[in-house]
């Protein structure tokens, strides 16, 4: 099966392109007021390295945190791409992953040496 690396990436994906990442951090966000859009932030990396900040909406929130693990790598498909929010950004990617009911979350076995473990990245934002 080929995956595509998140550089190589625009617009709409549909469910024959899959990507595999490493799922590093998943946090409550925080909307100004009681508005809640999303409920939960989430930050990939591909095996390259390469960043990318992904929101779901409130309605998926339970299932991510009961189903999908910190540090596993996943293949994912059927997932959008977006602008990423305008109140903060999480990496300099110019892209966010947007998860939805459809997108699929297949575990994968690899060597885990493969992808980065833990990525943090400073972002000059205004």
């Amino acid at each position: 099966m080929e995956f595509t690396l998140l550089c190589n990436i625009r617009g709409p994906c549909n469910a024959s392109v899959s990507i595999r990442l490493r799922l590093l951090h998943v946090w409550p966000a925080n909307s100004p007021g009681d508005i809640r859009i999303y409920n939960d932030c989430t930050l990939w990396a591909d095996k390259t390295g390469t960043l990318i900040h992904g929101v779901s909406p409130t309605s998926m929130a339970v299932g991510i945190r009961r189903n999908l693990s910190v540090g596993k790598i996943y293949v994912l498909k059927s997932f959008g791409l977006s602008n990423p929010p305008n109140q903060y950004r999480l990496c300099s990617f110019d892209l966010a992953l947007g998860l939805s009911p459809s997108t699929s979350f297949q575990d994968c076995v690899l060597p885990a040496e493969s992808f980065p473990v833990d990525a943090y990245e400073f972002v000059l934002f205004s």
